[in-house]
């Protein structure tokens, strides 16, 4: 996902997620894509509302809503939602 812009991957120490790893992008000062690992080869994406981007895997977001509960990269539709939410910016 270095294309759109995402971070490498880090350790979710917060909890939040439920995910070993973690990817996030910034959308607009503090809002943020999240992708989270949910099995091996298995992620979902997050839109997250974060105080700082310090806070990203160690802190629960402010506001969080799942877009894509189990994200395909194959699938256009689910490029097209990343896109979206980083054309916002």
């Amino acid at each position: 996902m270095t294309y759109y812009g995402f971070s490498p991957f880090l350790k979710d120490s917060s909890g939040y997620f439920n995910a070993e790893q973690i990817s996030f992008a910034s959308i607009k000062d503090d809002l943020y894509l999240v992708f989270a690992q949910t099995d091996q080869n298995q992620f979902k994406l997050v839109f997250c509302q974060y105080p700082n981007l310090e806070a990203i895997g160690k802190e629960f977001p402010t506001a969080a809503n799942e877009l894509i509960p189990s994200f395909v990269k194959d699938l256009k539709e689910h490029r097209e939602i990343i896109q979206k939410y980083l054309d916002y910016n």
